[in-house]
């Protein structure tokens, strides 16, 4: 069954928000990782996950907006760690928001 915004638009449609955008743009060009782990939550984490470096703890509803709509998929699926990647969707996101 496919969810309805209250406009009635399937939600996958609707536009990613400022946050959601900011965590593609990490992702694509900043040399950031995504992952989603157990415990920890979503993240970001500069080189990569488990690599040490910069972290950046993100909000699950924005991590669970960028699955739901389609933006990321799962690259490597692992415990306690789930890789993301951004899928073509997500990548045709940055180009309209550029």
């Amino acid at each position: 069954m496919i969810k309805v915004d209250q406009t009635g638009k399937p939600e996958s449609r609707r536009r990613p928000t400022k946050a959601m955008l900011g965590v593609l743009n990490a992702v694509a060009t900043g040399g950031w990782e995504l992952g989603w782990s157990v415990g920890l939550g979503a993240r970001l984490q500069k080189p990569g996950l488990g690599r040490g470096g910069e972290v950046r703890h993100l909000n699950a509803n924005t991590f669970h907006g960028l699955h739901q709509r389609g933006l990321i998929a799962v690259a490597a699926r692992g415990f306690p760690t789930t890789r993301y990647r951004i899928t073509e969707l997500g990548k045709r996101a940055i180009a309209a928001a550029s």
